[in-house]
């Protein structure tokens, strides 16, 4: 039986191995608003914004909003709201990639004290 390490390290996969990277629109995301689905309207820790729209969904499990998102929409991209995990679905594998290290910046964005004043 395979163990959570060796399950997770099989989910991981880099941009040769994600073919949607392309689809995702930055012009649309804007994480300003509340972190809550937009099909639920629940919030908490497992809400997750489509990079292809900008719309927030919760889960990853199948029949969740994210994954039926993804079914119905062809929007496979997603990142998590509160640690800023990147993910694609209906597969459901953690996308690791420099390329998304802009979306994470925007995500979560720091300040130094020069920028303050």
């Amino acid at each position: 039986m395979a163990s959570a390490v060796e399950r997770s390290a099989k989910k991981r996969k880099n941009i040769e191995d994600c073919p949607y990277l392309d689809t995702i629109r930055r012009e649309l995301l804007d994480f300003d608003m509340e972190p809550a689905c937009s099909v639920t309207l629940e919030s908490g820790p497992h809400v997750y914004a489509c990079l292809v729209c900008g719309k927030f969904y919760r889960g990853r499990g199948s029949q969740t909003p994210a994954y039926l998102h993804a079914v119905d929409e062809g929007h496979y991209c997603f990142v998590h709201l509160l640690d800023g995990t990147f993910h694609c679905l209906p597969e459901d594998y953690e996308i690791v990639d420099s390329s998304l290290d802009d979306i994470s910046a925007a995500l979560h964005p720091t300040f130094t004290e020069a920028d303050i004043s």
